[in-house]
């Protein structure tokens, strides 16, 4: 008896546990697409084309760090009563870009767009033998404007442009750096990052368990495919991943719980009965 009581008590626990954490996920989730609709908003105009838009959104991502406290570019006009949410979570992008690195504006960069429908995906530049040789060490997006991938480096605020005047891709800089590399800023670190190679997924990231799930999709889409998808563009909502990864895990518990309380039931229906006899 005492056992069964302390198992639903350790359920409800556990459902109270769970469901705060998903309302605070929730929450948070909502609050920053807010900001990233306001990025957005804010950024794109009536009019604009889609290279334009995605050109104006790369400016405002590289932006998004003020020169002081007090100028916030886009998010000067940020409500100036805010919500319970904003003043819980804080009414600046400060909660957006964390550190000023390279992936940290890639990550901006790439919910922006996507919150703009654009289709994007995430490149590990490789650097050379010289520092290190490996994936990573600088991180710029890819977005497809008119069925064609258009590098964009968020960090540094630039972009590239072929000889024909069309936006150029990842590929397009690799294969011709001498022509492209006049085109970067003078804080451009030109030797270190010259676009050498390119990883769209770190397929050994977790061992045993992202190289089965690149040779499964190797066999069911091919090995093109494999090296050109990005894994971390359906990752890029990290509160939207937390609360389907809690939802899974709530799945379980909920299944439990409902076959606990129906064989409670059903031993207090059995005693009632016998108890009538």
């Amino acid at each position: 008896m005492v056992k069964k009581i302390f198992n639903i008590y350790v359920l409800l626990f556990l459902h109270g546990i769970i469901l705060a954490a998903l309302f605070f996920l929730i929450t948070l989730q909502s609050h920053t697409q807010s900001i990233y609709q306001h990025i957005v908003s804010s950024t794109i105009q009536s009019g604009m084309s889609q290279e334009e838009g995605a050109i104006a959104l790369l400016h405002a991502t590289h932006d998004l760090i003020p020169t002081n406290e007090d100028d916030w570019g886009i998010f000067g006009n940020w409500p100036q009563n805010p919500t319970l949410k904003e003043r819980f979570f804080g009414k600046t992008p400060s909660i957006l870009i964390k550190g000023g690195a390279c992936g940290n504006f890639v990550h901006v960069l790439g919910r922006s767009l996507q919150e703009a429908g654009y289709d994007i995906r995430i490149a590990q530049m490789k650097v050379g033998d010289e520092y290190g040789g490996h994936y990573g060490a600088h991180i710029v997006l890819e977005t497809k404007i008119d069925e064609q991938w258009i590098v964009l480096d968020p960090l540094y605020d630039f972009y590239f442009i072929n000889p024909d005047g069309t936006l150029a891709s990842f590929a397009d800089v690799r294969n011709d750096w001498d022509y492209f590399k006049s085109q970067t800023p003078p804080e451009y670190p030109r030797e270190m990052y010259k676009y050498l190679g390119v990883r769209y997924t770190n397929w050994e990231k977790i061992p045993f368990i992202t190289p089965a799930l690149r040779l499964t999709l190797k066999i069911l889409t091919g090995e093109d495919k494999v090296q050109k998808l990005s894994l971390r563009v359906y990752l890029i909502d990290t509160y939207r991943v937390y609360i389907v990864a809690l939802l899974i895990l709530y799945i379980p518990i909920i299944a439990i719980t409902f076959v606990t309380v129906r064989n409670r039931l059903s031993v207090r229906s059995t005693k009632q009965g016998s108890n009538s006899e």
